[in-house]
């Protein structure tokens, strides 16, 4: 079946026409009275049909195949700079073997993290692109039709326009249906059209809207209350649903705010370490040094500059935070039983329309169909009543009358029988409209007559539960008397031949379901859940979905979604603050000049070793505080300013053309998008908006740079300097001598095995290996001293408001493991000695420089950690102040 064009206009118009009209359209027939006996096709006529329309399927979304998928993910601004660095250091191998042997593990990471990198969003990529292969699985398999008068059940993909199909409660719609009969048949039309309240469909419309039409249920929606018979008008991608498949195809998803940022910073990374590459390359060359050593120096600066696991790490955050939201479940409390609870439960198994998907399982894991309060009920109540499933087929339901707006009460009569006959009488609904009907109470398992006593006990306890904001249900009973209502008895709706009077009252149940219409009303807790009821219908078609009926997820989303926001803020933070530490000693090295004392691959070893760990780690971090992330201001508000300057931003933007035709906007192409924002960085708007504050939260903000880059950063880089100048002078090595020295390295290979002995200032004579190994030392100290450093910063980058000392440090057992491993790394890499020759550390570096170091370090962060969150804690409530202050503001002004 050909995949339409997508359209902007739903094309039906049935809903408008009479029935007949319809059926000689389609070549069938329908009997509204009997309609399970209507004519429908012929067996004959729909083959005929399905060989000329197709199968009642979706046609499967258009594929990229994975490899260009991969290309386009391998394609990214850094990645590109990754490989060209690694190219690069390859050449320079190829030049001079013996100088750069180190080239050869240095260029294969360079490269292998650019692919790593890809392969990572490629996973991503490939798992978002079953979002829409989902639609397929909203189309039923099987379906009950009515053909050439009969009522059987088929293969909802042989459906065809003209068929005639029954659905009830429970069942997905398996087609677009023009409904000509029914009977209290409500569906949920969420998914398509946004509406929260199940929708009724009967045979009379007056809207002409076909969205809005009330005799037409759409295909892939789902019955949730009653039955009724339809006319197939659409199938597959005729469909409304297959037409908004068919539109997803071809839209372009936005990226997310988050994204965005993300990206930016990482452009903005990129952009300075290409820069300053290039202007130290040119000053190096500028100063007389060779270009084998000068394009190894700017390769250098460049893996200094960009954190090189920085993409991996916010990807695999986001993916760990997501699997994490999924586990956020509702929990049923187990009531103890209780005077009328086996009685309420019974009228819950029994006068119900909300059903399990499959009886197989534990209750905990089943889905259930229906109403949101009758699926908590229907859970309460298999949890706890024997033999639940089995109820509606021991007890068959020989009477009922649905719960509507008149009645505010739903009856059910069944075969349960009693001492003075065979049936049954149960009802729930409204309390106030319950209590009417009833005559007596259910005590010590006897009616006895309902007294004012009980009455205004009733009032108390049922306004103290509505009090509460729940929702309260009433449940009554009655046992039939033989005599009057033998088993073969005919109930009548229209005769209204049914008992409304002198029921047995038997209890109030509460649910707790938090108000929809905000956020801080919804932070109660359920005493009966009504988790999983939710449809099939909105899962499929929601971006976050909520695992419970419980409103309070919302809340706990919203949470969650700070969260995740505060966490990979940390790690950024965190990422980043090793930028300077390791870039400083490459500028150090070109313009002082003092012997490289961090070499490119120790740097590759930072960023994909220790770091990556424990940058990770940061996933599981708990909230500071139990309610502190919920007290905070939201991250993006939504203010007058905002709105000013989000509108300001738009008109800024590329000026799109109309297609004539189809209305639609032409996307602009590449080269004009290159000149549009190539343009607008010589205007003086574009630069006094690029810096203009704003009162919204961001990713990488002022403060995330300050500590990573002019305070952590340079307290890091101060002391790997100091421990590296410590371990040179265990040598006899000073400053000056190491200054002295690098100025005559290119001339008398000075720090390589090849060097001529070299006498200090003091006159001690360094020959070529204690040359090698007093460097070997020193840049292993230097090594270490980030990764030290870095273990402090992991716990300093922790709190917002509190200092990272105490109890909160103790909250997240990951941080410990990422520690542990990435620093088993980091030792392995200096004290094993294999790993020497490549990395080129020492084995014999004493590790008494490293443990004075833990001390210091210690110190130094405590005093800068100290004042610094003091300063962060006085801003932020000054913050909060202005907030409330403008939040007052407008509720006054409103």
């Amino acid at each position: 079946m050909s995949n339409p064009t997508p359209k902007k206009n739903v094309d039906i118009d049935e809903h408008l026409m009479p029935f007949d009209e319809v059926c000689k359209r389609y070549g069938t027939s329908i009997n509204a009275a009997k309609p399970d006996q209507s004519p429908g096709l012929t067996e004959s006529k729909a083959k005929e049909v399905l060989a000329q329309n197709g199968p009642n399927i979706l046609s499967p979304p258009k594929k990229v195949h994975p490899i260009l998928i991969f290309l386009h993910c391998l394609a990214a601004l850094f990645n590109l700079l990754l490989i060209l660095a690694g190219i690069l250091t390859y050449v320079l191998y190829g030049i001079d073997p013996v100088e750069n042997s180190a080239n050869v593990y240095l260029g294969g990471i360079l490269i292998g993290v650019s692919f790593l990198n890809a392969l990572i969003e490629f996973v991503q990529l490939q798992k978002s692109a079953s979002v829409l292969e989902s639609f397929l699985n909203m189309i039923p398999q099987q379906c009950r039709l009515v053909r050439e008068g009969s009522l059987k059940q088929g293969a909802a993909a042989d459906l065809v326009v003209g068929d005639i199909v029954f659905v009830r409660m429970g069942d997905k719609v398996p087609a677009d249906l023009l409904i000509f009969n029914s009977s209290e048949l409500k569906v949920d039309n969420s998914s398509l059209t946004g509406e929260s309240e199940p929708q009724e469909r009967v045979p009379i419309n007056d809207m002409q809207n076909p969205l809005e039409a009330t005799n037409i249920a759409f295909n892939g929606t789902l019955a949730v209350a009653g039955e009724g018979y339809g006319i197939v008008i659409r199938t597959g991608d005729e469909t409304v649903l297959g037409q908004i498949a068919g539109m997803t195809q071809g839209e372009k998803k936005n990226p997310s705010p988050l994204s965005v940022e993300i990206d930016a910073f990482v452009k903005i990374i990129a952009t300075i370490a290409a820069v300053t590459a290039i202007f130290f390359f040119c000053l190096s060359l500028g100063v007389g040094r060779s270009i084998n050593s000068t394009l190894n120096f700017a390769i250098g600066v460049f893996v200094a500059w960009v954190p090189e696991g920085l993409p991996a790490t916010v990807t695999m955050l986001l993916t760990l935070a997501a699997k994490k939201m999924a586990g956020q479940n509702v929990l049923v409390k187990d009531l103890k039983d209780s005077p009328g609870l086996k009685e309420i439960m019974m009228n819950s198994a029994l006068n119900s329309r909300a059903k399990f998907d499959r009886t197989d399982v534990p209750v905990e894991q089943r889905e259930i169909i229906g109403d949101a309060t009758e699926s908590g009920l229907t859970r309460f109540s298999a949890t706890n009543l024997d033999g639940f499933d089995n109820k509606p087929d021991q007890h068959q339901k020989v009477f009922e009358i649905p719960f509507n707006s008149d009645n505010k009460w739903a009856m059910s009569v069944n075969m349960v029988s009693h001492e003075s006959g065979d049936l049954t009488l149960y009802l729930k609904g409204a309390p106030e409209r319950v209590l009417r009907l009833c005559s007596t109470i259910l005590l010590n398992n006897q009616a006895v007559e309902l007294t004012e006593e009980h009455k205004a006990k009733f009032m108390e306890t049922y306004e103290y539960m509505a009090g509460q904001g729940h929702r309260v249900l009433a449940f009554a009973q009655l046992s039939l008397p033989g005599d009057q209502y033998p088993k073969d008895y005919v109930f009548n709706k229209k005769e209204k031949n049914y008992p409304t009077k002198d029921l047995t009252f038997v209890g109030l149940v509460s649910l707790e379901d938090p108000p929809k219409h905000g956020v801080r009303e919804a932070i109660g807790r359920c005493r009966i859940a009504m988790n999983e009821s939710g449809s099939d219908v909105s899962k499929e078609a929601a971006a976050m979905i909520l695992l419970d009926d419980n409103f309070a997820s919302t809340v706990r989303g919203i949470e969650e979604g700070r969260l995740i926001f505060t966490n990979l803020k940390k790690s950024i933070k965190y990422t980043v603050t090793h930028s300077i530490p390791e870039v400083l000693p490459q500028l150090l090295y070109i313009i002082v000049p003092i012997p490289l004392p961090l070499t490119s691959i120790l740097i590759l070893v930072i960023d994909l070793g220790f770091e990556l760990f424990a940058a990770l780690s940061y996933a599981w971090d708990k909230p500071e505080t139990e309610t502190g992330l919920m007290k905070l201001p939201p991250r993006k508000p939504v203010t007058p300013a905002t709105i000013e300057r989000l509108t300001r931003l738009k008109s800024r933007e590329i000026k799109l053309e109309i297609d004539p035709e189809t209305g639609e906007e032409i996307p602009a192409t590449w080269s004009q998008k290159l000149s549009h924002n190539f343009s607008r960085l010589f205007t003086s708007v574009y630069w006094k908006e690029k810096f203009e504050k704003t009162e919204g939260e961001v990713m990488v903000d002022t403060g995330l740079l300050s500590w990573g880059y002019l305070e952590a950063g340079v307290i890091e880089a101060i002391v790997a300097h100091i421990a590296y100048f410590w371990v040179l002078s265990s040598f006899g090595i000073t400053p000056t001598d190491a200054w002295n020295a690098q100025k005559l390295q290119s001339e008398n290979k000075l720090w390589t095995s090849k060097a001529i002995t070299y006498t200090t200032v003091a006159g001690i004579d360094l020959d070529a290996s204690t040359q090698v190994e007093a460097l070997a030392q020193a840049q292993s100290i230097y090594y270490l001293s980030i990764m030290i450093t870095q273990g402090f910063n992991l716990f300093a980058c922790k709190s917002r408001l509190r200092y990272p000392f105490g109890k909160h440090m103790f909250s997240n057992t990951k941080n410990f493991i990422g520690l542990a491993i990435g620093f088993a790394l980091g030792f392995c890499i200096v004290y094993i000695p294999p790993f020497n020759v490549a990395f080129g550390t020492s084995y014999r570096l004493s590790p008494l420089y490293w443990l004075c170091l833990l001390l210091v370090v210690l110190s130094l962060y405590y005093i800068h950690v100290s004042v610094s969150t003091f300063l962060k804690s006085v801003t932020q409530l000054s913050g909060m102040k202005i907030s409330m202050a403008y939040k007052c503001t407008l509720q006054l002004e409103q």
